[in-house]
């Protein structure tokens, strides 16, 4: 902010702040670009050019918002940095695109007594705590540089808004807990397989792969749980849309062995979607104890090469040089289990507010999210957990993650993590087994939240406060140098 306030130019305090954004971003995201160059089998200079453009890209939110600083500051010269910085921060976060869907607010995942305002605000109203938070400290810190009376209006002003945000999650986890005492509730058990990258698509390791899952969900069976969930693309064969008698009696025995209901990840070979050259599609599917298919979701939100080619329509050429691509899911889909109604989630759909707040609308009792991140290792798969951990406040559902590598995890409606495993990586840790998990989830009837019901009002509300800033002294001048006639 105070490279902001003292550049000359709107270009120069976008310059500081996107650079700083840049160096923040790729501090944070080390992980990618030897992920990316183990995944594709890249040479270095091309994942070193993916991994720049990320965060380059990603760094633009602190460009804008330093941008917007300045402008606003050369402007009102007199408002504290405690009223700007939070608006302008929130804007910036609202309207810049990311490859990943972060937020600053997103460092109080772990702090469930501050972060329940996200049911009303989403994430980025914790980044204007933040903003707010810092911006009173630069106005204290400022006015004693100059020797003058502290600003005692904003730094109550923050103060206020502080205790309301606790106060608020304090009632918030209370009613959470009384509903969730009054609520259905189901048994869970994950399995999280810890499978290498080079064994999980080895065709010849596929029966010892399903038996490390099944060995594994018997155990957990033998703990309580009522139905097993496994993680994204985890039953290790392909499965067709139309099976025939011999894959059907393959799924017929595996559940029999098991007893209980199984959400699964699976790819699906059917037809191609009209309009693509794919018939393969990342899915998650719902099977009964008797082997009897009950419900299938498709994944949406494919991943960035290794599920499609991005520009791959334009340059068919770019197809030439990854593997092939998978079909994109047409509908979001409830999964029926019993009188329950379970809203899926694949991969980094879970990271996406704005997609699992649609899939809220269908009235889920539980969210799933299948995931794998076996490419990006334990760093990136800890930031996974703690981007996704803010779906289950903003809808107020509990919420099961599970994973092929970790961090796989049981998360109550508060946003509480109540049990959860650790992430590794089996291509440097020979020898590790599978872990399981068991909880019980609460079914309850989320969704009814000010976010879910209403979006990101308050995104937009800080967008119309920042036009009305930076629009407001034109109009203001434009008036004043109208002339005025006698009447």
């Amino acid at each position: 902010m105070l490279d902001a306030r003292r550049s000359q130019t709107t270009g120069r305090a976008f310059l500081c702040g996107w650079l700083f954004g840049t160096l923040l971003v790729a501090l944070a995201i080390a992980w990618l670009e030897p992920a990316v160059q183990r995944f594709g089998e890249f040479p270095s200079w091309l994942s070193w050019s993916l991994f720049a453009l990320v965060v380059s890209q990603s760094g633009l939110t602190l460009g804008v918002f330093a941008a917007l600083l300045f402008r606003v500051r050369r402007r009102f010269p007199v408002l504290p940095m405690a009223m700007l910085a939070p608006i302008l921060l929130t804007t910036a976060e609202f309207i810049v695109p990311r490859p990943f869907d972060w937020n600053i607010g997103v460092t109080l995942a772990s702090h469930p007594w501050i972060k329940q305002v996200a049911d009303i605000t989403g994430v980025i109203g914790l980044s204007f705590l933040i903003a707010m938070v810092n911006g009173a400290l630069f106005d204290a810190f400022a006015a004693k540089l100059r020797r003058r009376a502290l600003p005692w209006w904003p730094l109550a002003c923050t103060l206020t808004m502080i205790g309301v945000s606790l106060a608020d999650s304090q009632y918030r986890i209370a009613d959470i807990d009384s509903r969730r005492s009054l609520a259905p509730v189901l048994r869970i058990g994950a399995v999280q397989g810890n499978i290498s990258l080079s064994d999980g698509w080895d065709p010849d390791l596929a029966p010892q792969r399903l038996n490390r899952y099944l060995d594994k969900s018997q155990q957990l069976v033998g703990r309580g749980a009522e139905l097993i969930i496994w993680p994204e693309t985890a039953y290790p064969y392909f499965h067709a849309t139309s099976p025939g008698p011999a894959e059907t009696e393959e799924i017929t025995r595996m559940m029999r062995e098991l007893g209980v209901p199984l959400l699964t990840g699976m790819v699906i070979e059917g037809s191609a979607t009209p309009g693509t050259d794919f018939d393969l599609y990342n899915s998650a599917y719902l099977i009964a104890a008797d082997g009897q298919f009950q419900g299938r979701y498709d994944k949406h939100r494919l991943f960035p090469v290794n599920e499609y080619v991005p520009l791959g329509d334009y340059l068919p050429a770019l197809k030439e040089w990854f593997p092939p691509g998978y079909a994109a899911g047409a509908q979001r889909t409830i999964l029926p289990l019993g009188p329950h109604r379970i809203g899926p989630l694949i991969c980094y759909e879970d990271i996406q507010a704005g997609f699992v707040r649609d899939l809220a609308l269908l009235r889920p009792n539980l969210l799933v999210t299948l995931s794998n991140d076996t490419w990006f290792g334990p760093d990136a798969a800890r930031q996974h957990m703690a981007l996704a951990i803010f779906r289950s406040i903003e809808m107020r559902l509990d919420f099961v993650r599970v994973s092929t590598n970790g961090v796989s995890a049981i998360i109550d409606a508060a946003g509480r993590v109540t049990v959860q495993t650790r992430a590794v990586d089996p291509e440097t840790l020979s020898g590790v087994q599978a872990f399981g998990l068991t909880g019980t989830v609460a079914m309850l009837d989320g969704g009814d939240s000010l976010y879910a019901r209403y979006g990101p009002v308050f995104a937009w509300l800080n967008l119309l406060a920042t036009l009305a800033l930076l629009v407001a002294p034109v109009i203001s001048r434009s008036t004043s140098s109208t002339p005025t006639r006698s009447v």
